[in-house]
């Protein structure tokens, strides 16, 4: 017996599939640098650095 929130068998397969095609064209080579992101503001300074943003 399922849960009204869950989806028909059907569907899981499905979206197993495009889950797993979207995981296979990712790219996990590229780090995270701090260029991938838009610094706003500073909104904390400690004795290990400062918080932005």
């Amino acid at each position: 017996m399922s849960s009204p929130d869950e989806a028909p068998a059907s569907d899981n397969g499905a979206l197993a599939k495009e889950l797993n095609a979207l995981v296979e064209s990712t790219n996990f080579d590229d780090k995270i640098c701090l260029e991938d992101f838009t610094l706003i503001r500073v909104i904390g300074k400690g004795s290990f650095g400062k918080v932005t943003l």
